[in-house]
């Protein structure tokens, strides 16, 4: 009973703190509270830090990057050291396993093995323990210029994601209480000491076509020409701002209206930070997270052209979205509308350049669109044709059915179907060209359909017809005109 007992008590603590994080990262609300301890969701979170402008002494850090600060240089390190020493007590702990399981009876390994086993679980309590107490306590100490630090650990204690009252009630408690600190070269023109800047949240509004806000984080559609996304700050006591992007772009405006607008065009996580002076020379900072091409939307299209009402398929497995799944897929063409990741769609009028877009929308109501051109030919050739009477020779005509055309607009690829109107048999030939003799002067109509193969079925053109008149034949018994 002792071995099946420690055993049991080996696996559950080797297993335990999987098993947890496991259920809890499986858990939607979990990973929308503690986005840093879920990698699903801490992907599509912006990488890297940047410095605001004139020495801001903190990098702009955000979730999912390295902070570089002392406090958490020294927090690294000593859950680098917990770590390996737990490693070891588990190390031992199997190792007082296998002393006991092979004692055979022997008392001292039997005796040797107990005491290692309760040294070793000793020794995870309190590493445990100490682990609990580093990073509550490093952590959760907050100063001037670690701002975010203390502002994302007070969400994370209260749980007030979406709480604006406990997010604001965070911004107090972590605001530097000396605003009057110098900032490590920084300039404030006519005075020698720049006021620490005030990092606050809501200054930043970012708008979009089709984006949408989930959490803190705005994810926006990348379109193949570009996305525009609009930037600005939704307060008017500004004299001057500074922007910095996550990609290096840096922008300073002067003035009260801060609106201006940037192309993005690759598929990424970005950041924009903004600092700026108000009315009363006070230095206040804010940042914003959005993600360019959340969802996007491309089609497959089996067929460069068409003709009218000839089936094309269209397939949307191209289109892929990193945030929530693809409930809705809906195509727009030729004035309809249909629903589903693959359909089959016919146009009715034929035109060059017509538009195929598409719509797909996730379960959280992000929408991005993907358009496509086609080619749609008229689902007819078209007969005509020329006659010339062969002056050399009476009662003999040239037929030219160079003019006819097909599906595409051009000349080849069709059948001609000739009547003469004079009780002969219809001609059948793929030459553009062709003769008959008439045997009898008289007027007769000449009729020809063209016709085209197309995915083993033959269509028709209409009739096209001509009058002609023939005034002299060549004579059945003598080898003079008449």
């Amino acid at each position: 009973m002792k071995k099946i007992f420690f055993g049991g008590v080996f696996l559950f603590l080797i297993f335990f703190a999987k098993n947890v994080f496991a259920e809890n990262c499986d858990n939607s609300l979990y990973r929308s509270v503690h986005p840093n301890e879920c990698e699903e969701y801490n992907s599509l979170l912006p990488k890297g830090s940047f410095k605001l402008y004139d020495g801001m002494n903190t990098d702009l850090h955000l979730e999912g990057e390295t902070e570089t600060s002392a406090r958490n240089f020294i927090l690294k390190v000593l859950n680098f050291a917990l770590s390996f020493l737990g490693i070891i007590a588990i190390a031992m702990l199997i190792y007082a396993g296998f002393l006991y399981v092979t004692a055979m009876g022997e008392d001292g390994q039997v005796e040797k093995s107990k005491k290692i086993l309760g040294y070793s679980a000793v020794g995870i309590v309190l590493i445990l323990a100490s682990y609990a107490l580093v990073n509550t306590f490093i952590k959760g100490v907050a100063s001037g210029g670690d701002y975010e630090v203390c502002y994302q650990n007070c969400i994370q204690k209260n749980s007030c994601e979406n709480d604006f009252d406990c997010k604001k009630s965070c911004e107090t408690e972590c605001t530097p209480k000396n605003p009057d600190a110098t900032i490590p070269g920084g300039e404030n023109p006519g005075n020698n000491s720049a006021p620490r800047s005030l990092v606050k949240s809501g200054f930043i509004e970012i708008s979009a076509e089709n984006s949408k806000k989930f959490g803190d984080i705005i994810f926006v559609p990348l379109v193949e020409s570009g996305t525009e996304i609009n930037f600005s700050l939704n307060t008017q006591n500004v004299t001057e701002a500074v922007w910095k992007f996550s990609d290096g772009i840096e922008k300073g405006i002067v003035g009260a209206t801060q609106n201006f607008s940037r192309k993005f065009y690759t598929k990424k996580s970005h950041a924009v930070a903004v600092q700026f002076y108000d009315a009363n020379g006070e230095l206040f900072s804010d940042f914003k997270k959005f993600v360019l091409g959340g969802i996007s939307a491309d089609f497959f299209v089996d067929k460069n052209s068409a003709i009218v009402g000839e089936k094309i398929s269209l397939n949307a497995t191209k289109s892929k979205s990193e945030f929530g799944e693809i409930v809705n897929y809906l195509w727009e063409f030729d004035g309809q509308e249909k629903n589903g990741e693959k359909i089959s769609a016919e146009f009715s009028s034929a035109g060059e350049e017509k538009i195929i877009k598409l719509t797909v929308t996730t379960n959280f109501g992000m929408t991005a669109t993907a358009e496509k051109k086609i080619n749609i030919f008229r689902n007819q050739p078209m007969a005509k044709f020329a006659v010339f009477p062969n002056k050399s020779r009476p009662g003999e005509f040239i037929f030219d059915a160079r003019e006819s055309e097909n599906f595409f607009g051009e000349n080849g690829g069709l059948e001609f179907e000739w009547d003469f109107g004079d009780e002969t048999q219809m001609v059948r030939t793929t030459s553009q060209n062709t003769t008959h003799v008439f045997t009898k002067k008289g007027n007769y109509t000449v009729q020809l359909i063209a016709r085209q193969k197309r995915d083993g079925k033959f269509f028709e053109s209409g009739i096209f017809s001509k009058e002609i008149s023939v005034d002299s034949v060549m004579d059945a018994d003598f080898d003079y005109y008449q």
